[in-house]
């Protein structure tokens, strides 16, 4: 079927159709497939816009620089949901335990206040990071930007109710990568700027690494707002969310709670000096 989203929950699912195009005829050229999929969607008249932001979306996808761990198994980690300061130890352990709870570590691990560390391995070096920002300031951000104003803009043009509620569709899942992807960059920031601090002792470059991690906590308390307006007032079902109870492998609907958490406490602890605690595979629980 080319994925396993439930049509319910996924109405118009771009490739699985690509998918079962191909099945049947190998041959087909993509971009063909593309325009008679948009016009059996939104009527040939709509063709250009629809398929010009899938295919910017594309770019971005593209253009965007995943860590395989960080990526496949993101969920895990609470990436979306933990407030990303350049001290996480500054936050009481009862305020972090939202997250924590379901979080894949153990009291000793340090990925509780390194997002650069998993147990005894490195997700990503501060090079690495330093890198996917750039490509995705570069190749991503811009073209996921233009397809939401695309999409946005066909929304609310005076054309059917059908074919408009097919462009809020999309234009919501847009948003939707938008703020993840945001989400993701901004802890490969994280990393490049705070272990850039402690690396070095040159003042200069303290203060341009501290003035990158306040830029970098205002673009994401600013993203999860806008994460959190879509989830609240957005009819798409972006994402799959527990009816039951978290896990440490997906959220629950309590996810909009915990992205005000989130906000919270990156408004309070957004300023603080970077640091990582050195001796947190040493620690006993229950003991300081």
């Amino acid at each position: 079927l080319g994925g396993i989203a439930p049509p319910s929950s996924v109405p118009w699912n771009l490739g699985q159709e690509i998918a079962r195009a191909f099945q049947f005829d190998p041959s087909l050229n993509p971009n063909d497939v593309l325009r008679h999929i948009s016009a059996r969607r939104v009527g040939s008249g709509h063709v250009p816009v629809l398929v010009s932001a899938w295919r910017l979306v594309e770019r971005s996808i593209r253009g965007f620089m995943p860590p395989p761990l960080y990526f496949s198994w993101g969920v895990w980690y609470r990436i979306l949901v933990r407030p990303l300061v350049p001290d996480i130890e500054l936050i009481p352990e009862k305020s972090r335990r939202y997250y924590e709870e379901p979080l894949l570590a153990t009291h000793h691990n340090p990925n509780r206040f390194d997002f650069s560390r998993d147990v005894l391995f490195t997700l990503m070096t501060k090079a690495e990071a330093r890198k996917a920002v750039k490509r995705i300031d570069r190749h991503a951000r811009e073209p996921l930007r233009k397809a939401v104003a695309l999409l946005k803009e066909k929304e609310h043009a005076p054309i059917e109710s059908a074919v408009a509620e097919i462009f809020r569709d999309q234009r919501e899942r847009a948003e939707a990568l938008q703020c993840w992807m945001t989400t993701y960059r901004n802890v490969w920031v994280w990393i490049a700027c705070v272990h850039g601090y402690l690396q070095t002792n040159d003042p200069g470059l303290r203060v341009k690494y501290r003035k990158e991690l306040r830029e970098m906590v205002e673009d994401e308390i600013r993203n999860t707002r806008e994460f959190l307006a879509l989830w609240k007032k957005g009819k798409t079902e972006f994402m799959a969310v527990s009816a039951d109870k978290e896990t440490t492998f997906i959220y629950d609907r309590n996810f909009g709670k915990h992205l005000e958490r989130k906000i919270r406490l990156m408004e309070r602890y957004g300023d603080a000096v970077p640091r990582v605690p050195g001796d947190v595979m040493w620690r006993v629980a229950g003991l300081r």
